[in-house]
């Protein structure tokens, strides 16, 4: 059931926040702006639902334990949300989303980097969601070194975020604690960068458009509860099985949020694409993981009779979710952007 809701609410809020954010990009003019708003706005949100369930803003004993993966999160977070922002200016938004759409190849890489093994016909299917999702979107071809090599490295940093999360989540922490670490520190890093000028004009809306304070409202609890729900799945499931869930998520908003809710016509290749993004996770789905899984390790850390049984049930899970998003589309897919 806690897989379910934690997928669920995953799509729903994304597609939320897919309907707020272009309007309130469009009023702001600035994304660095926008984004430190949504951070902003997440962190007052995470501070409000901590104090109502009785919880401290901050794991103080995780804190003492891994001070470093706390602090290397936020700045992750940071580093994906500004090199993003910064591939958008070279690159067509359609690229930049397809760039990330290839995190299950990241995580694959990181992840036999780290002694982890994964079927070959898991390892087949990526190449086919990330060629399909392409078609998909109907990326179109540019090259700017620039924009290339700032996709690429938020593409990096994200994916060091899922495992740093998946981490902090195995040491004790709750989502929401370390979304609000998350947000806090991304907010401190990223407002230095962020112009007097622009930081002038967001004061000015927020005191006096009504239509911006609402958008803003909504954008920030739709935008907290997908990456609540985003880290609560990335401590569900392995971190390439959730690459591949989030490959999919991030398909289904685009396709939602362009296709049916703004009226863009879908042609042949965006209907191929799709079917070859489903095909690829129907195909990593039926391939069996062989991951190593060191359970001995898994007992000697905090909370270990509860992180056990999630790694357990993650690991099948993943397969069903997998299968269940392929045959059901529209219920499934962001990042995140998570810029």
């Amino acid at each position: 059931m806690r897989t379910e809701v934690a997928l669920t609410s995953w799509v729903a809020s994304s597609l939320g926040n897919n309907y707020a954010t272009p309007s309130l990009l469009d009023a702001i003019g600035s994304p660095l702006a926008l984004n430190i708003l949504e951070q902003a706005s997440m962190a007052l949100i995470a501070i409000c639902a901590l104090q109502l369930r009785g919880l401290p803003l901050v794991d103080t004993e995780a804190l003492k334990r891994v001070p470093l993966q706390m602090i290397a999160r936020g700045v992750c977070n940071a580093i994906t949300a500004r090199l993003f922002m910064v591939s958008l200016h070279h690159l067509p938004l359609s690229l930049c989303h397809t760039i990330r759409a290839a995190s299950p190849c990241c995580a694959a890489i990181i992840g036999m980097a780290g002694g982890r093994r994964f079927s070959a016909r898991q390892l087949t299917s990526l190449p086919i969601m990330v060629a399909g999702f392409a078609l998909a979107v109907s990326a179109e071809p540019s090259f700017s070194l620039v924009g290339v090599a700032a996709a690429v490295g938020s593409l990096i940093a994200l994916s060091a975020l899922q495992h740093l999360s998946r981490s902090l989540l195995d040491s004790g922490s709750t989502e929401m604690q370390v979304q609000l670490l998350q947000c806090s520190l991304c907010f401190v890093m990223l407002f230095p960068w962020l112009k007097h000028s622009e930081s002038r004009s967001l004061r000015v809306m927020l005191t006096s458009s009504r239509r911006f304070r609402l958008l803003t409202l909504v954008n920030g609890l739709s935008d907290y509860v997908q990456n609540v729900a985003a880290t609560a799945s990335c401590g569900l499931f392995e971190p390439l099985t959730f690459s591949v869930l989030d490959t999919l998520r991030r398909l289904v908003v685009i396709l939602v949020c362009g296709f049916v809710a703004r009226g863009n016509r879908a042609g042949p290749a965006n209907v191929a694409g799709t079917l070859l993004v489903l095909s690829g996770a129907v195909l990593y789905s039926c391939g069996p993981s062989q991951q190593i899984t060191d359970l001995a390790a898994l007992r000697t850390r905090p909370q270990a009779h509860s992180q056990d049984n999630v790694h357990a049930h993650g690991t099948r899970a993943g397969s069903r979710a997998l299968l269940f998003a392929s045959a059901c589309p529209h219920r499934s897919h962001r990042v995140a952007q998570n810029r």
